[in-house]
C-alpha cells in the first residue's frame, strides 16, 4: 500500500509540475501579448498626437481664413456702400447740371 501511495504521490507531483509548466507557458504568452499591446498603445498614442497636432493646425487655419473672409466681406460691404454714394452723388450732380442747363436756356429767351 505504501508503494501505491508513493506512486499516487509521484503522479500528483508530476501532474503538478505539468500544470506549473502550462501556467508558465501561459504566463510567457500573456507577457508577449501585453508587450504587443503596449507597443500598439505607444504607436496609437503617437498617431493620436500627430492627428491632434494636425487638428490644431486645421482649426487655426480655419479661424485665420474665417477672419480673412469676414474682413473681405466688410471691405466688400463698405466698398459697395461707397460706390452707391458715388453713384447717388453723380446722379445728383447730373440732375443739378440738367437744372442749370434748363435755367440757363430759359433765362436766354
Amino acid at each position: 500500500m505504501s508503494n501505491k501511495v508513493g506512486d499516487n504521490m509521484q503522479q500528483n507531483l508530476s501532474d503538478l509540475i505539468k500544470q506549473i509548466d502550462v501556467m508558465k507557458t501561459k504566463k510567457v504568452q500573456i507577457d508577449q501579448e501585453i508587450y504587443a499591446e503596449q507597443q500598439q498603445l505607444m504607436k496609437t498614442e503617437q498617431e493620436l498626437q500627430i492627428l491632434t497636432n494636425r487638428l490644431n493646425e486645421l482649426e487655426e487655419f480655419l479661424v485665420k481664413k474665417q477672419n480673412e473672409k469676414s474682413e473681405l466681406n466688410n471691405t466688400i460691404v463698405q466698398t459697395e456702400m461707397a460706390r452707391n454714394k458715388i453713384a447717388e452723388s453723380y446722379k445728383n450732380y447730373l440732375n443739378f447740371l440738367q437744372q442749370q442747363k434748363i435755367h440757363h436756356l430759359s433765362s436766354q429767351q
